[in-house]
């Protein structure tokens, strides 16, 4: 159990880490430029990829287990009234 939850993360990591080096050899042929300066004046709209994806990638790291939690808990309390008729 403890294992998977290893390689869980490890796929994460190599995951994020393939992805940043793909945007970094081959992101500006494919018209992805991060390296041009912009002026934003909300920096909270997402206007951008990356901001959208660091947002993404450093939330659903506790957004799933929670949400698993929850779904856990909630199943917990319907077999509870089940087994208690």
């Amino acid at each position: 159990m403890m294992c998977d939850i290893f390689l869980y993360i490890a796929i994460y990591v190599v995951g994020f880490l393939a992805t940043l080096v793909f945007l970094i050899f081959f992101g500006k042929k494919n018209g992805i430029n991060y390296d041009v300066p912009r002026n934003y004046t909300n920096y909270d709209d997402y206007s951008s990829n990356g901001e959208a994806y660091l947002s993404f990638s450093l939330v659903w790291f506790i957004f799933v287990p929670a949400t698993l939690l929850i779904k856990g808990i909630l199943l917990l309390i319907k077999f509870i009234d089940k087994v208690k008729r």
